[in-house]
C-alpha cells in the first residue's frame, strides 16, 4: 500500500474512531489496516466499559497477556483463559493515551486472592508507566493503592496530560506531584466528596494551571458511586515493606518512601479539618458549602480562559458571573428528588454563551439563562425540564425571539403550543437539527406537526429526531410527512422510545 493510501486510510479511520464495529471489521483486512486501526482502538480502551465499573474480561485477558510467563502462571486459577494467549502481535498498552486508575483498581480486586498479588499488580502498573508510554488523559479515583508518582518514568508519562479527573480526597502527595509536574492540563474534572476533602492541595493544583478551558465540577463521584467501597480494598500499609520485592526489577530503589523527600511540611487532614465541628447534619452542610465556596473562588481566577463548565450542584457563590468568555454551560441535577435550588443562576449575563445543556433544571432558570445570553446561542438541549403549557409557550417564544442564530434545539413541545413551533421555524432560519420531545402521557397532534415541519422548516433544517417510536405504526402520518417533504433536501429522521438523560442525543447530527 502506498504512503498516500496509508495516509488516507489513517484519516478515514480517525473519522470512524467512535464507530467501533466498523473499526473492528477493518482489522481483518490486512496488516496495514491493523497497524493504523489498533492505535485508534487502544487510545482509550476503557471507553466502551459501562458503569458501575465491571471491567471487561476480554480487556483483562489482553492486559494479562503482556505479563511475564511467571505472573501468568500464577493467574491460572482465575476464570480467564490466560494460557490460551500467545504473546501479543502488538504491544497494545503502548498505544494507550488514557490511563484510568479506576479500572486498574478493579483488576486489583480480581487478582486479590492470588499469591504475591501485590507484586503482580506492580507489574501491571509497570506495563502502563514506562519509557514507552505517554498519556494525555489521567483518571484518579478516591483511593489509588499504587503510588503512580513514584515510578521512575512517571514524570515523562504524565507531564503532558491535557485532561485530569480526580476526586477531592486523593492523597496529598499525589496532588503535590501533579501540581509540580502537570502544567499542560486544560480540561479538569473535579469530583467533590462528602467527607475528607483535601481542598488545600486541590486549590493549589487549580491555581497552578495556566490554560484551563474546560471544567467539570461534579458532586460526589458519579461514575463510580455504585462501585464497591474503596475502603474495603486491602490496606497496603499492612503489606511487607516494598524492599522485600527487591528481586522485582529495580522497585526497591524507588518504591521505598524513605528515599523520597518528606511531605510532612504539608498540612495533614487533621490540621485543617476539625471534624468535631461537624458532628450534626447542619454543620456538615456548612462544611460542604465552605468547600464549594473555596473551590469556586479558585476556579473564578481562571475566568478569562474557561470556555466550558459543567455543574451537578448549584453554586454557592455567583462565580459563574465572572465567566464572560464562557461558551458552553451544562447543568445537571443528579439528585433523586431534583429539589436543588438553582435560582442563584438567574439574572446574570453570559454574553458569549453559545451552548446550553440542562437536565432536571427548573424552567425559570433556563428561561433566564436564554434571556441573558444576548443572541449568541446556537445550541439548546433540555432533558426532564418539567413545566406546564404556559411555561412551555413562554420558553418557545423566548427562544424564537432571542435566538435568531440557533442551529440545534432539543425541547419539549405541548399540544396547545404547536403553532408556536411554526413561528420558531420561521424566526430561526439557521436551524439544522431539531429534537422534538413530547409528553408520553398525552396524545400529540402529529399530523399538524408534520405539516408545519414540511411547510415551514428553513432550508438548512433536515435533521429530525423524536422521543417516541409508536408514530412509525401510523403509516399514513409518516407518509404524509414524506410526501410534503418531496423536492427538498433529503432528511435524516430518527425515532426513539424515551428521554435520554445522557445529553448525547445530538451525536447523530
Amino acid at each position: 500500500m502506498s504512503k498516500l493510501n496509508t495516509d488516507i486510510l489513517y484519516l478515514i479511520s480517525k473519522e470512524l474512531q467512535n464507530d467501533k464495529k466498523t473499526l473492528f471489521s477493518l482489522l481483518l483486512v490486512n496488516r496495514n489496516f491493523c497497524e493504523i486501526i489498533v492505535p485508534i482502538l487502544w487510545k482509550n480502551p476503557w471507553k466502551p466499559l459501562n458503569y458501575p465499573y465491571k471491567i471487561d474480561k476480554l480487556l483483562i485477558k489482553v492486559i494479562f497477556s503482556h505479563l511475564s510467563k511467571e505472573s501468568r502462571n500464577k493467574l491460572k486459577n482465575l476464570d480467564l483463559p490466560i494460557n490460551s494467549y500467545k504473546k501479543p502481535f502488538f504491544n497494545y498498552i503502548n498505544f494507550c493515551k488514557h490511563l484510568d486508575l479506576n479500572n486498574l483498581n478493579a483488576i486489583d480486586r480480581i487478582i486479590y486472592t492470588i499469591d504475591e498479588n501485590f507484586k503482580i499488580k506492580f507489574e501491571i502498573y509497570d506495563l502502563f508507566i514506562n519509557e514507552n508510554t505517554k498519556f494525555t488523559h489521567l483518571y484518579i479515583p478516591q483511593q489509588s493503592g499504587i503510588p503512580i508518582h513514584l515510578f521512575p518514568e512517571a514524570k515523562r508519562c504524565f507531564s503532558e496530560i491535557k485532561f485530569l479527573s480526580c476526586s477531592t480526597v486523593i492523597n496529598s502527595n499525589i496532588l503535590v506531584w501533579l501540581t509540580e509536574t502537570c502544567k499542560s492540563i486544560n480540561e479538569l474534572e473535579i469530583i467533590v466528596e462528602e467527607h475528607n476533602n483535601n481542598y488545600i492541595h486541590i486549590t493549589k493544583l487549580i491555581d497552578s494551571l495556566k490554560n484551563l478551558v474546560t471544567v467539570y465540577f461534579l458532586k460526589n463521584y458519579p461514575k463510580y458511586s455504585t462501585f464497591p467501597n474503596y475502603h474495603n480494598l486491602p490496606n497496603y500499609s499492612n503489606y511487607p515493606n516494598f524492599s522485600n520485592y527487591s528481586n522485582y526489577p529495580n522497585y526497591s530503589n524507588y518504591l521505598n518512601y524513605s528515599n523520597y523527600p518528606s511531605y510532612s511540611y504539608y498540612p495533614t487532614y487533621s490540621t485543617y479539618i476539625n471534624y468535631s465541628h461537624y458532628s450534626n447534619y447542619s454543620n456538615h452542610l456548612k462544611y460542604n458549602d465552605g468547600i464549594y465556596r473555596i473551590l469556586e473562588n479558585s476556579l473564578a481566577k481562571h475566568a478569562s480562559t474557561i470556555k466550558y463548565i459543567k455543574l451537578t450542584k448549584p453554586p454557592i457563590t455567583r462565580f459563574l458571573s465572572f465567566f464572560v468568555n464562557l461558551k458552553k454551560l451544562e447543568l445537571v441535577d443528579e439528585t433523586e428528588t431534583h429539589t436543588m435550588k438553582w435560582d442563584c443562576l438567574q439574572n446574570f449575563s453570559l454574553p458569549h454563551l453559545q451552548i446550553i445543556e440542562v437536565s432536571n433544571i427548573p424552567i425559570n432558570v433556563l428561561i433566564s439563562l436564554i434571556e441573558n445570553a444576548s443572541e449568541s446561542l446556537i445550541e439548546i438541549k433540555t432533558d426532564c425540564v418539567s413545566h406546564d403549557v404556559i411555561d412551555n409557550r413562554r420558553i418557545i417564544q423566548i427562544i424564537y425571539n432571542k435566538c435568531p442564530n440557533l442551529k440545534y434545539l432539543k425541547l419539549l413541545f405541548r399540544n396547545p403550543n404547536i403553532l408556536e413551533l411554526k413561528k420558531l421555524l420561521i424566526n430561526c432560519q439557521y436551524l439544522r437539527g431539531l429534537f422534538i420531545l413530547v409528553d408520553l402521557n398525552e396524545d400529540f397532534y402529529w399530523e399538524n406537526v408534520f405539516i408545519i415541519l414540511a411547510e415551514s422548516s428553513p432550508n438548512n433544517l433536515f435533521r429530525f429526531k423524536f422521543n417516541i417510536s409508536q408514530i412509525l405504526n401510523e403509516l399514513e402520518l409518516t407518509q404524509l410527512f414524506f410526501d410534503k417533504w418531496k423536492d427538498r433536501a433529503p432528511m435524516l429522521l430518527q425515532f426513539k422510545d424515551c428521554y435520554n438523560n445522557s445529553l448525547e442525543d445530538f451525536k447523530w447530527i
